[in-house]
């Protein structure tokens, strides 16, 4: 960033120096067109964008109800455990606290997440001794959704034989280990 900053304040000063001493049509042609080509790449963009094309959709709509339902359905101090995933719908839009996040964004924070990252695909695989994790880190739900199966191979049916399901919409599947704590 700085180093742009420090190029188009000379870049801006060589073209400002251009078009006071070179008063010749071919001269500010040359600058208009500089000009020009480096800001219409970003106008072209927020028009394409505008016209609905390079949207990126950040989360589905079974997601924007799952974490309504979370939002309506329990404590605010309730703690889950959800797949490290950057677009995690519990972690951005509930207010409700998570066991571990994106490990990404954890390692450049310089939070120490691996020990806990580790717990977090043993509570997935229902290991044994996943109940006594569970109480021992105080956990109250169990977030199983499409990124759970397939990176962290969650064992969905162990937790549908262990506890009750607080919520299920499309996809996701959220588990009450509130028992496994007390």
């Amino acid at each position: 960033v700085y180093w742009f900053l420090a190029v188009a304040i000379v870049v801006a000063a060589l073209l400002a120096r251009i078009w006071q001493r070179r008063p010749d049509l071919g001269s500010r042609v040359l600058v208009l067109g500089v000009v020009l080509s480096m800001t219409l790449s970003g106008i072209l963009e927020d028009v394409g964008t505008g016209l609905g094309q390079s949207r990126f959709k950040m989360l589905e709509r079974d997601e924007l109800t799952l974490a309504a339902e979370v939002r309506s359905r329990t404590d605010r101090d309730a703690l889950f455990v959800t797949g490290m995933e950057n677009h995690d719908p519990i972690a951005m839009l509930t207010g409700r606290r998570i066991y571990v996040g994106d490990d990404n964004w954890l390692w450049t924070e310089g939070i120490d997440y691996e020990g806990r990252r580790d717990e977090v695909r043993r509570i997935y695989k229902a290991e044994p001794g996943t109940e006594a994790l569970l109480a021992q880190r105080g956990i109250d739900f169990v977030v199983i959704g499409p990124h759970e199966r397939e990176d962290l191979d969650a064992d969905e049916a162990a937790f549908r034989e262990r506890y009750p399901i607080l919520v299920s919409v499309g996809d996701w599947t959220i588990f009450d280990v509130r028992d496994a704590t007390s």
